[in-house]
């Protein structure tokens, strides 16, 4: 009886030390991402002057999904640390559209000008985009890209002319058009 107590306590206090290690160990994980995310931005800042701008290949960014959870519902909650590489990984993301943005804000945390903006479930890139590309590195699903500062119109949702794409995205009433 004593030995079965003392086995049990053994087990309890082993499954409390595993327990407060990996909450320390998801800790220091997600403050060193936090942390390499700010170093990339203020790398990012302070640019050279061979670094792409708009002004010099006359490019900015457009992204091939303008709609984020909340407003595009969602597969499971998720809670914890996460971007959108990790979104990703997980089960090919949380949204009903399986094309379409994460939603993390990866791409907003890595852009130097704050170009790029997530309002009420809608992601916009505006006229601060010098074209330097480091949003395009930081989107799994390659949504963005660059166009010429030229060139007017649209371009076709990440959804267009793929399987299961989501019906209910305002871009897929406007034939998968985005126009920026």
């Amino acid at each position: 009886m004593i030995a079965t107590m003392i086995f049990g306590g053994s087990v309890l206090l082993g499954v409390g030390v595993l327990t407060l290690l990996f909450f320390a160990v998801t800790r220091i994980a997600s403050s060193r991402e936090t942390s390499v995310a700010g170093a990339r931005k203020r790398d990012a800042q302070h640019t050279k002057p061979d670094d792409r701008t708009r002004f010099e290949h006359n490019q900015k960014a457009v992204i091939r999904c303008s709609r984020i959870p909340p407003s595009i519902p969602v597969r499971f909650a998720e809670s914890g640390y996460s971007d959108c590489r990790v979104r990703d990984a997980i089960f090919g993301g949380n949204s009903i559209c399986e094309h379409g943005c994460l939603g993390a804000g990866s791409c907003v945390d890595l852009c130097p000008n704050n170009a790029i903006v997530m309002v009420n479930g809608s992601i916009t890139i505006n006229d601060y985009c010098n074209g330097c590309g480091y949003c395009i590195e930081a989107c799994p699903r390659h949504l963005i890209e660059l166009v010429s500062v030229l060139e007017r119109g649209g371009v076709r949702c990440a959804a267009a002319a793929k399987q299961n794409p989501y019906r209910g995205c305002p871009a897929s009433t406007d034939d998968y058009l985005i126009k920026y």
